[in-house]
């Protein structure tokens, strides 16, 4: 299962919370060549918890969840075809799977 979040951050932040070992497509849309701004995260990626974001995570960039990895992908491939990536920090995807 996909959820999907925009103009909704408490329900994201909560969602987050209870499913900290999920994924969170932030989903950025625009263009095919702007994979750089399509990024699948760990539910408890310090990326996706700025405190400059607070009160705007699902306002500028949509979010796509599921506790399943493989599940996420599939959606993404198919909304984004390869117009998306993982994120690579440390605490994430550190290298692309």
């Amino acid at each position: 299962m996909v959820l999907h979040f925009v103009e909704n951050d408490i329900e994201y932040e909560n969602w987050c919370k209870e499913n900290t070992n999920g994924y969170v497509f932030n989903c950025f849309g625009g263009k095919e060549n702007k994979s750089d701004m399509n990024i699948i995260h760990k539910a408890d990626c310090p990326y996706l918890w700025r405190k400059k974001d607070e009160g705007k995570r699902t306002t500028r960039y949509s979010k796509y969840c599921s506790r399943d990895l493989d599940t996420l992908i599939n959606f993404v491939q198919k909304e984004r075809g390869s117009s998306w990536k993982y994120c690579k920090s440390n605490s994430c995807f550190r290298t692309a799977k």
